[in-house]
């Protein structure tokens, strides 16, 4: 009997701890959204409280990270394979990168470096988290389903604002404290919703239209509610005229079905029904603002415009490709990218004065962390992708299916989204996306 005891408690402690990782990885994804979308209410309504969400959740993050490398020091052991080894080597070459920058401009900016720290690498120690978080399909599934129903809800809130445009973008400019509303070519209004940022609204809900997709797809249950979550998605992501977005979303959508090998041919077209349908609503939709009088001609002129600024982003391109040859070893984090945009960085001693912020998440790591940590990255990426795709072939669970095609459909347009922005970068973009990479990997490792 004491034995039937002692292995009850065994299975019920075992069973608790899965619970609470799971709990604490929900907890803190929730967290980082709630900083995306309160850190401008409270700055404008409570200013100064903002820096201290910011600061809780790198502090989170960065104890999250330290444990992983206790963890892995302790047991010599990399959970979750090469994908995780090349990210921590990735993690590595941000960390001593302050080194490079102590050698090449003879001083270091502490503060600088903590951005670039923020932003570059804290967001990694999501996909620990996740990995160690996630014991079994149905809590994958369960994180799946609770990312895109909060981004279907952001994404309703964007629409919502879009139909009152004159209210929103005097509460807009007023909350972010900006002179210029979010336009873009011919004055066309950006949805932004309560993440405020037209770019970082359009990436998520790209990310979110191919979540859903792979639900209505794969989902035998429930299907009205992914149809539902990505009609609002897509519609979010053609409305902030965020012309990545738009790119990763085609990607993304195409990456999945080619992993899937279109086996379930009879509901991709049910789906492909649902996507001709809300193509016809938004090319319908009239604009509140700007010269344009629908939705359809102000897609074609900006397609368009991607031509006209071309010599731009090659002058752009050229300076920095110059600068990662002179110094291959990279400036340190902070020196380039987001934390050294004119707005925050140009008085830094380690920020060139005459810094281009170039739209290319791969400059901004060459520049900061050097080729070799360029290389640990990429690596992680395609090393990801070659294993979400082996146990596709294998995986035989529509949730499973469901799980591994959207982690290969945000890479792949993650990938090709980076060359044109840095969303590796953003706020609340890449600690989701991570998070989705380490579910994956798990989801893999569960039935290898």
């Amino acid at each position: 009997m004491s034995t039937i005891n002692t292995t009850l408690g065994l299975r019920n402690k075992r069973i608790l701890a899965e619970n609470n990782g799971f709990r604490f990885l929900y907890l803190t994804i929730l967290l980082i959204y709630g900083h995306a979308i309160g850190y401008n209410i409270l700055s404008y309504y409570k200013p100064g409280s903002e820096v201290y969400m910011t600061f809780l959740v790198g502090l989170i993050l960065l104890v999250v990270l330290l444990q992983a490398f206790f963890r892995i020091l302790s047991t010599m052991r990399v959970s979750g394979g090469s994908v995780m080894l090349f990210l921590i080597l990735y993690v590595l070459s941000g960390v001593l990168s302050i080194i490079n920058t102590y050698l090449y401009f003879r001083t270091v900016d502490i503060k600088q470096y903590a951005i670039g720290f923020y932003r570059n690498i804290l967001p990694v120690a999501l996909a620990f988290l996740a990995y160690s978080g996630i014991r079994n399909l149905n809590q994958a599934f369960k994180l799946f389903l609770g990312i895109a129903l909060i981004n279907g809800f952001l994404a309703m809130i964007g629409l919502f604002s879009y139909m009152f445009a004159d209210d929103w973008a005097r509460f807009y400019v007023q909350l972010t404290q900006e002179k210029e509303l979010p336009l873009h070519f011919g004055g066309v209004l950006r949805m932004t919703s309560v993440l405020w940022n037209p770019l970082v609204f359009g990436v998520l809900m790209a990310l979110n239209s191919i979540l859903a997709w792979n639900g209505v797809v794969n989902a035998k249950e429930a299907r009205f509610l992914w149809i539902a979550i990505f009609c609002f998605s897509a519609i979010g992501t053609v409305l902030s005229f965020t012309r990545t977005s738009w790119i990763m979303f085609a990607i993304g959508i195409l990456t999945s079905l080619l992993f899937l090998r279109i086996t379930i041919l009879h509901r991709v077209l049910r789906a492909a029904v649902v996507v001709i349908g809300v193509l016809f609503v938004l090319l319908s939709i009239e604009l509140p603002r700007g010269y344009y009088k629908g939705v359809s001609e102000a897609i074609l002129d900006h397609i368009i415009a991607i031509f006209e600024y071309e010599d731009i982003r090659i002058q752009n391109l050229e300076v920095n490709l110059f600068r990662i040859a002179e110094n291959p070893i990279g400036y340190g984090l902070g020196t380039a990218g987001y934390a050294a945009l004119p707005t925050r960085g140009i008085e830094s001693p380690v920020v060139f004065s005459d810094y281009i912020a170039a739209d290319n998440n791969y400059l901004s790591m060459g520049l900061q962390m050097g080729i070799h940590g360029l290389i640990f990255f990429i690596c992680a990426q395609a090393s990801a992708l070659m294993k979400i795709l082996m146990r596709l072939k294998k995986a035989a669970d529509a949730r499973g299916r469901m799980i591994l095609a959207t982690a290969g459909g945000w890479i792949v347009g993650m990938v090709v989204g980076a060359l044109f922005l840095n969303i590796w970068e953003y706020n609340l973009v890449p600690h989701v996306v991570f998070a989705v990479l380490g579910v994956s990997l798990r989801v893999c490792d569960l039935h290898s």
